[in-house]
């Protein structure tokens, strides 16, 4: 009976850090988020937030898919 309300505790818990997790990253903004992603995904939403900011994807693209 111990071990089942421990099992009990223990998933609550860990859903409640993960709920935390997610709350706290979306608070931050949807663009900051992105931290569990792959790299190449980083970028790609990197490159079409500065091209919704008003850049062109030609050459402040790269720019900002490459961090300088």
């Amino acid at each position: 009976m111990v071990t089942l309300i421990l099992i009990l505790l223990e998933s609550i818990m860990l859903c409640f850090i993960l709920l935390l997790s997610c709350v706290i990253g979306i608070a931050n903004g949807p663009e900051r988020f992105t931290v569990f992603y792959e790299k190449d995904v980083q970028k790609s939403h990197k490159a079409r937030l500065h091209y919704e900011k008003g850049g062109s994807l030609a050459g402040d693209c790269d720019a900002v898919t490459h961090g300088q």
